[in-house]
């Protein structure tokens, strides 16, 4: 008899997959952990009935989390990875050898425990030595960080559940003050193609737009994702990533991928119009011939994480969402002195930009009325 494992992405969408043994269950205090062998896919981890990664596809995400970053910022040294626990993020980060310390930050233990045993790419990348685990909230542990890292990656699950906590306003200003005066971060954002989980990226969007001064939003194909196409977040203090794509020395660098390459970043970067009008951003301009990336310069009127009050970019109405707590450390997570910098392009920042005080901007947590008893949030 087939086992067939289902995942409602709205109440008029699932995705099914034959899976031919269930060789991994558990449930932790934070979550349900299993991983499936299917003939398709591979293995497949599930947190709480929802595809986190497949050995198939998975390459596909995690390369876009990782190497477009190492194709702009010039010397990625010290790494945050908050979620990440199933390894694969890692996996791609411990390949270059620049690269000096990997902090993971997962807040459930039994994912790692469950990966690393399960998983081919966690075992090889919790065991470099490079790599420093910490099982804790990655929401506290940002906190507590000062210019500390080249670059962050939020390999979180959906902002809905435990992940919550890694798309708010205060996180994200957090994240900002972690990072070096160049700084990036990359996050996955969600599916920008049904309606309830587009209003989940806009509004994440949004928000980033008030705590970085160049926020760009990239795609990618993921087949087991809902609608099976994938946007994510590049935030940046300093480096826009058309801009300043430095496409021949990432490739002497050597790194072979199955998915990305310089052409394809450029192409990410192009998004569909209705997307477009959606996140309240223009499309880039055809280059003229002879353009060689330069970097922009930063406006006068921009302020580090805390100095002032924000002033709203174009937002999500409120009404759709409801507040969560700001010292909210019970969150999981998987899927500094101001200086002279740059400004990302203008298309991707209000008149007004000024990044996040102390003061908390209301954040959302669709309570479960608002999920509906089949609505299933995006990754």
């Amino acid at each position: 008899m087939a086992l067939w494992f289902t995942e409602a992405h709205t109440p008029d969408v699932r995705l099914c997959i034959r899976a031919e043994r269930q060789i991994f269950s558990a449930e932790s205090r934070y979550q349900r952990i299993e991983i499936f062998q299917s003939p398709q896919f591979g293995r497949f981890l599930t947190l709480d009935g929802l595809v986190m990664l497949t050995e198939r596809d998975g390459f596909i995400y995690h390369e876009m989390m990782t190497h477009p970053a190492f194709a702009v910022g010039p010397d990625i040294r010290h790494v945050l990875v908050v979620g990440g626990g199933d390894g694969w993020a890692v996996h791609e980060l411990i390949r270059y050898n620049g690269v000096e310390r990997i902090d993971v930050v997962e807040l459930d233990e039994m994912v790692v425990h469950a990966a690393r045993g399960h998983l081919m790419h966690a075992a090889s990348a919790f065991d470099d030595s490079r790599v420093r685990l910490f099982i804790q909230d990655g929401v506290a542990f940002v906190r507590r960080c000062r210019g500390e890292y080249d670059f962050i990656v939020v390999d979180s699950t959906g902002p809905v559940g435990p992940g919550e906590g890694l798309f708010t306003r205060e996180f994200l200003g957090c994240c900002f003050s972690a990072l070096k005066e160049d700084g990036i971060l990359l996050s996955q954002m969600g599916s920008p193609y049904y309606e309830k989980s587009m209003d989940f990226v806009a509004r994440t969007f949004s928000r980033a737009k008030k705590c970085f001064p160049i926020v760009r939003a990239y795609q990618a194909h993921v087949p087991t994702y809902p609608s099976g196409y994938w946007l994510f977040g590049f935030l940046s203090k300093k480096y826009d990533p058309v801009r300043d794509l430095q496409a021949g020395r990432w490739q002497s660098i050597g790194i072979k991928t199955r998915y990305y390459n310089t052409p394809l970043h450029l192409g990410a970067f192009a998004l569909p119009s209705y997307i477009n009008a959606r996140l309240g951003i223009a499309p880039d301009m055809p280059r003229e011939e002879g353009f060689a990336p330069t970097q922009a310069k930063r406006s006068e009127k921009f302020t580090t994480p805390r100095d002032e009050e924000a002033t709203p970019a174009q937002e999500v109405p409120d009404e759709v969402f409801s507040p969560c707590e700001k010292q909210n450390d019970g969150i999981s997570q998987k899927r500094n002195e101001q200086g002279e910098s740059t400004a990302p392009p203008e298309q991707n920042r209000g008149e007004d930009f000024v990044p996040p005080s102390d003061e908390q901007e209301e954040d959302f947590a669709p309570t479960q009325d608002e999920q509906g008893e089949d609505h299933v949030p995006p990754l």
